[in-house]
């Protein structure tokens, strides 16, 4: 059951990112050393951006969720590998994408 609210709140969070101008590379690959939940990039394609998709606590005295820091290492490595791999310069952003799922809203936030 979790399963099908991550990638409900998944699809949302690339619906919007859709909607923003972003283009979806890649959803939940392990390709660079890290499970990223959705790898993007703009027009240019100078800037890739990487987001962490949480859900969005429903009380409001509830702390946000947060990237642990192991988490966080594992998103910078992959974050240079994608540098590294890429024949040009670029730049590599990480965001969290906080998504409500019962108001269908997706907040985002820079990490790094």
């Amino acid at each position: 059951m979790k399963d099908n609210f991550v990638n409900e709140e998944e699809n949302l969070t690339a619906h919007f990112l859709r909607k923003e101008g972003f283009t979806v590379i890649a959803r939940n690959t392990r390709r660079f050393g890290a499970e990223i939940d959705l790898l993007c990039t703009k027009e240019g394609g100078d800037t890739y951006f990487i987001f962490e998709v949480k859900r969005r606590p429903r009380s409001k005295s509830a702390m946000y969720p947060r990237i642990s820091k192991r988490q966080l290492l594992r998103l910078k490595t992959a974050a240079l590998k994608i540098q590294q791999e890429a024949e040009k310069f670029l730049t590599v952003r990480i965001y969290l994408a906080l998504v409500d799922r019962h108001n269908a809203t997706v907040e985002i936030i820079e990490v790094v």
